[in-house]
């Protein structure tokens, strides 16, 4: 899913980017907006939170693809809900 369809949601990243980068794949973040050359993030894990801080961070453009799915949907499917 692109990260532009789930804009207010908990997301987590699916595969690499282009590039090789494997990050997010494993915490998920809440997408506060994306365009087709950024995604703006916030991370929504306490501990995560206190080491990197609560600000918005901003993707560029090697995140802006279909490799992203909701979160809540794939924990929801995982607790059988």
């Amino acid at each position: 899913m692109n990260a532009k369809d789930l804009i207010g949601k908990t997301a987590i990243r699916t595969g690499a980017t282009r590039l090789g980068d494997n990050s997010y794949t494993d915490t998920p973040v809440r997408i506060l907006h994306a365009t087709d050359t950024h995604v703006i993030t916030e991370h929504v894990l306490e501990w995560e939170r206190r080491t990197f801080g609560s600000e918005p961070h901003v993707l560029n453009y090697t995140w802006c693809d279909d490799k992203w799915i909701d979160y809540e949907e794939i924990m929801d499917e995982a607790r059988g809900f």
